[in-house]
């Protein structure tokens, strides 16, 4: 009997190849999403400051021009904030697409698999079949020899 061929090879080897590309598409999509956060969080922390800041300098006799240049900081610091919120979602979405993207890879590779998993266990059957008729051929052609020289 000939070697087990699954037909579909070529087929499964591209798909494993596809999911360990998404899977890397994952990873710098998630790398990107977790340096976008720690900008967020750097972000916040400086608000955070300014709002510290702005707190001491109620306390104190403050000229109005720094009080403007404050404010004129904050009010670019919340824009920067804002876009930086975007961002976010963006990164947010790209993980989600790139995910979505690797499951669906991995379940066709999965179908894939259990398909060549079905073939080789029938290619098993048909082998075992195969064998044991040629064995009860051998077995009946002793056992006619062996009639054959008795009778």
């Amino acid at each position: 009997m000939k070697k087990f061929t699954f037909r579909l090879q070529r087929v499964l080897d591209a798909k494993e190849s596809e999911e360990r590309q998404c899977q890397r598409e994952l990873g710098e999509a998630q790398h990107e999403l977790r340096r976008q956060e720690a900008l967020m969080r750097h972000l916040q922390d400086e608000m955070e400051r300014q709002f510290q800041k702005q707190r001491e300098m109620s306390t104190q006799t403050v000229r109005v021009a720094d009080l403007r240049i404050q404010d004129q900081w904050k009010g670019n610091l919340k824009r920067v904030i804002k876009h930086q919120e975007k961002e976010i979602e963006k990164a947010e979405k790209e993980v989600e697409i790139k995910r979505v993207k690797l499951l669906e890879v991995t379940r066709e590779k999965k179908v894939l698999e259990k398909l060549k998993e079905k073939r080789l266990e029938e290619y098993r059957q048909e082998f075992q079949t195969e064998q044991q008729n040629t064995l009860d051929d051998i077995g009946g052609k002793m056992a006619a020899r062996a009639a054959g020289s008795n009778g």
